[in-house]
């Protein structure tokens, strides 16, 4: 299959994914005023795609290395267009919640996947070109995503033609989600059974051993019996909980009861992450292969996605609207140098330094007054969304490149869900510091010096990662 083909595919997929959060970013308020709800409340149209995509993509990921990349994102494509169909025909606030869990498996299974069709296309050479290209995407879909919803939220409000609602956020977006469905029919790969003879020596009577031959790869594949359920199970749940201990701080009252019961989850969250290694030390076929936290690109690679989406969620909870689009639009010009820069020379010193630049940036943030002037916020956003955008591609690439083919699938889903946590860190981090001081600015600049300082983990993870260059 034509690689550039997979490279628009994807393309399109990570460009209308990612619009979704830009859009509610700007269009909660409104629905809080059509539903008459608290924003805590409709905090959870967000929530719940989080929630959603946290426990089943460690698993999705398995199954895709299993039954076939492409058929995995094309589920998930046409699960996101059933779920836009069920929103926008939705009658009520529960009822949408129901249909964004919906979206979120949907979403996961096209995150498990995006990353590995594009290792399994591209040359560990011409990967940084197609990550640079990707992120460039995600750019242009986030920024689009609030300039529409800005866009509706204005139209909404000044029109009297009563079929224009808040429903518009969601049919809006089935056509180009339709047209990605005919797109994705190409990657569904045909599986089929490839037959390994043996011999015995006496009768000469043929023995069996099934093998799974995709597109992608061509290895054994586990018997039903075989399959690590409660694994699969385990850190299903050891997920979400994670996810929602963080996401606690941003609707739980910050009291002693509040803080008593995230610590719970916490505590929960991580008996249930040890049992899940207990687990897959035992089985044949486990969910996660742990041997691939040995590879110091691809740990080194999830520290650093987890640190640059902290700065990126935290900030995101702090500016938002028209000026957060300049931080990501900006990736349309960085992110295709960083893929020839990767190329080029290898995706240390590109993460590197669009890490420091990233921090940097967030730390000029301090600066911001009342009477400061709207070039330096301009400015001090765009440092920053040049070094995310000169970031990504390169951990990207660094964390994709030295896994083996048939985990490509489990290592992309951990990469999104090293991008959910961090994102999720750092509004938790934003939110809670906000609730705790009274005084806004004064807050601002803690939360901001908070997401700096945790963020330069992933400066340390990079520079251990360092020695390991691949070649030009």
């Amino acid at each position: 299959m034509n690689k550039w083909y997979i490279l628009l595919v994807v393309g399109v997929a990570s460009f209308l994914t990612i619009m979704d959060f830009g859009l509610f970013g700007v269009a909660l308020p409104q629905l809080s005023k059509d539903f008459d709800l608290d924003p805590n409340v409709t905090l959870w149209i967000t929530i719940a795609v989080f929630l959603g995509q946290a426990g089943p993509i460690l698993v999705l990921g398995w199954i895709s290395d299993n039954l076939g990349r492409g058929r995995i994102f094309l589920y998930g494509v046409l699960l996101t267009t059933l779920s836009l169909i069920f929103c926008a025909i939705s009658a009520n606030f529960i009822q949408i919640i129901l249909g964004r869990l919906v979206g979120a498996l949907g979403y996961a299974c096209i995150m498990a996947n995006d990353n590995s069709l594009l290792s399994s296309a591209f040359s560990k050479k011409e990967m940084g070109i197609a990550q640079g290209i990707n992120n460039a995407a995600l750019g242009v879909g986030i920024g689009s995503g609030a300039l529409l919803g800005g866009w509706l939220v204005d139209t909404i409000n000044s029109t009297d033609l009563t079929w224009l609602d808040w429903r518009a956020f969601f049919w809006i977006r089935i056509i180009p989600w339709i047209i990605l469905i005919i797109l994705s029919l190409k990657l569904f790969e045909k599986k089929h059974i490839t037959r390994k003879l043996t011999w015995k020596e006496q009768g000469f009577e043929r023995k069996f051993t099934p093998k799974i031959s995709t597109a992608f790869g061509n290895y054994e594949a586990p018997k039903l019996s075989q399959v690590d359920y409660l694994g699969a199970f385990t850190i299903f749940l050891g997920m979400t909980a994670l996810l929602l201990s963080i996401q606690s701080f941003t609707f739980v009252d910050l009291t002693l009861l509040g803080l008593s019961a995230i610590a719970g989850i916490i505590s929960g969250c991580f008996l249930l992450f040890t049992i899940f290694v207990f687990i897959e030390r035992k089985v044949r076929y486990p969910v996660v292969n742990i041997a691939l936290f040995k590879i110091k690109n691809f740990t080194a690679g999830l520290v650093g996605m987890s640190s640059v989406q902290i700065i990126h969620g935290g900030w995101s909870a702090t500016l938002y609207g028209i000026l957060i689009f300049p931080f990501h639009i900006i990736r349309v010009i960085v992110s295709p140098i960083s893929g020839y820069l990767t190329m080029r020379q290898g995706p240390n010193i590109s993460s590197f330094l669009g890490l420091l630049a990233m921090i940097i940036g967030l730390l000029l943030a301090i600066f911001y007054t009342p009477d400061t002037g709207i070039p330096f916020v301009l400015g001090t956003m765009i440092l920053a969304g040049a070094g995310m955008s000169l970031f990504l591609p390169a951990n990207n690439t660094a964390i994709m490149s030295d896994i083996p083919k048939k985990y490509l699938s489990s290592a992309s889903g951990f990469l999104a869900a090293a991008r959910g946590v961090g994102i999720s860190i750092g509004s938790a981090i934003a939110v809670a510091v906000v609730t705790i001081n009274e005084s806004s600015l004064q807050s601002f600049d803690i939360a901001i010096i908070a997401l700096a300082s945790i963020s330069s983990a992933g400066l340390l993870a990079i520079i251990w990662r360092s020695k390991l260059w691949f070649s030009k």
